[in-house]
């Protein structure tokens, strides 16, 4: 199935390798907490970075050390699981719960126009960077990428319908 025809598929982890003889394999997952992956039975995976989607599968996830350890419909031995290193895991978004008002999910966000509150436009929001304390906003802008942090100091206004990011920031700070 392509994108188009799963518009709702969410990526919520990877595949990092194989563990033992009996088709196992270790999931990462990119849930915040990364514990999320397991309220999850059934799932998609993807073998070309999310343009397209295989049929739904049932997962059984168990936590391991960093990760998960996971049992996917099919896949019964090691060359399998080793098979499938790197491929993407997705679940259906009407699986997931409803936000609170002023949440979102990143995913949502990503190619926003990213302005400051005079209506520069630095460029669009390419990705998220976790660093521990502050998130950041990796923006892509004409010339260079610019790193602002996702922190109320500096958002001023999320408009996900229009895709637009206002925030707090001088074009000079570049």
């Amino acid at each position: 199935m392509d994108r188009a025809d799963a518009p709702n598929i969410q990526i919520v982890g990877k595949i990092k390798g194989a563990h033992g003889l009996k088709g196992f394999v270790r999931v990462m997952s990119y849930m915040d907490p990364p514990v999320n992956l397991k309220n999850y039975n059934s799932g998609y995976i993807s073998k070309d970075e999310g343009l397209s989607w295989g049929s739904p599968l049932k997962l059984d996830l168990r936590s391991n050390n960093k990760g998960f350890l996971g049992v996917l419909e099919g896949v019964t031995n090691r060359d399998e699981a080793l098979s499938l290193t790197g491929v993407l895991v997705g679940v259906d978004r009407k699986a997931f719960g409803t936000l609170e008002e002023g949440e979102f999910y990143w995913s949502d966000l990503l190619g926003s126009v990213v302005k400051n509150q005079e209506g520069f436009q630095f460029g669009i929001l390419k990705r998220f960077i976790e660093t521990g304390s502050n998130d950041v906003m990796e923006i892509e802008g004409k010339e260079t990428n610019l790193l602002i942090p996702f922190s109320s100091k500096y958002l001023k206004c999320i408009d996900a319908e229009k895709r637009v990011i206002s925030v707090d920031w001088e074009k000079e700070w570049n």
